[in-house]
C-alpha cells in the first residue's frame, strides 16, 4: 500500500514538473566537460569520424553511427563529452543526436497511465497469494546469546567453580598484613 502511494506521488510530480517542457532531455554537465577535449578530423568524406584528444588520452568516434570508443554514447543514448566536443567543432546541437527514447514524447508515453488510488476496483484473481520470501539471517552477523534456560540448575556453591581470592597485602604505612583492598585503607585514613 505504501509503495503504491509512493509511486503515485512520484509519477504525478514528474508529470507536473515536465508538463511545459518540450524537446529532448539533455545534460549540461557533459557540455562543460567537453571544453577540455580537442577534436581532430580524420580524413572522411562526410566528416563524421573524429579523434578527440585531452592530454594523453585519445578517443575516436563516428558521429554518423553514434559510436564512441568510451562506449558511453551507446550505453546511455546521449552523446558523451567526446562527442559534444566534436559536435561543437561542427557547430551542431548535441540534442539532435540523442536517442528517441530520451524525447519528451517518449517520456509522456511512459507517464500517460496513472495508478488507481484504491484497491476496491482491482480484479480479484483466484490464484495463490504471493508470500514474502523466507527470512534468513545474513552470513557474518553476530550470533545470538545462548539460551540459559536449557542449562542445568546453577549452584552458587559449585565445587568446580573457582572462588575469588583476595591477595594478602603488606602495606608500607601500617605494616600490617591485610586482606582488604586499598579502598578500605583510604576510608580508614592510612
Amino acid at each position: 500500500m505504501r509503495v503504491r502511494c509512493y509511486v503515485m506521488r512520484i509519477m504525478a510530480r514528474n508529470k507536473k514538473a515536465l508538463l511545459g517542457y518540450s524537446g529532448r532531455l539533455e545534460r549540461e554537465k557533459r557540455e562543460r566537460e567537453s571544453n577540455k577535449w580537442r577534436p581532430l578530423l580524420i580524413e572522411d568524406d562526410v566528416e563524421n569520424v573524429y579523434e578527440v584528444q585531452c592530454l594523453l588520452m585519445k578517443m575516436s568516434m563516428d558521429l554518423g553511427k553514434g559510436t564512441c570508443s568510451c562506449r558511453l554514447w551507446q550505453l546511455t543514448g546521449l552523446p558523451c563529452r567526446h562527442a559534444y566536443a566534436a559536435l561543437a567543432y561542427q557547430n551542431r546541437r548535441p540534442k539532435e543526436y540523442a536517442h528517441n527514447w530520451l524525447t519528451m514524447g517518449a517520456y509522456n508515453i511512459a507517464y500517460q497511465f496513472s495508478m488507481l488510488p484504491s484497491q476496491e476496483f482491482w480484479e480479484h484473481l483466484d490464484t495463490l497469494p504471493i508470500l514474502p520470501p523466507q527470512y534468513r539471517k545474513p552470513i557474518g552477523r553476530p550470533t545470538t546469546k545462548r539460551d540459559k534456560r536449557n542449562d542445568g540448575p546453577t549452584n552458587k556453591s559449585d565445587s568446580h567453580r573457582t572462588k575469588r581470592r583476595i591477595k594478602i597485602i603488606v602495606y608500607k604505612y601500617c605494616l600490617q598484613i591485610c586482606e582488604f583492598n586499598s579502598r578500605i585503607l583510604k576510608l580508614l585514613n592510612y
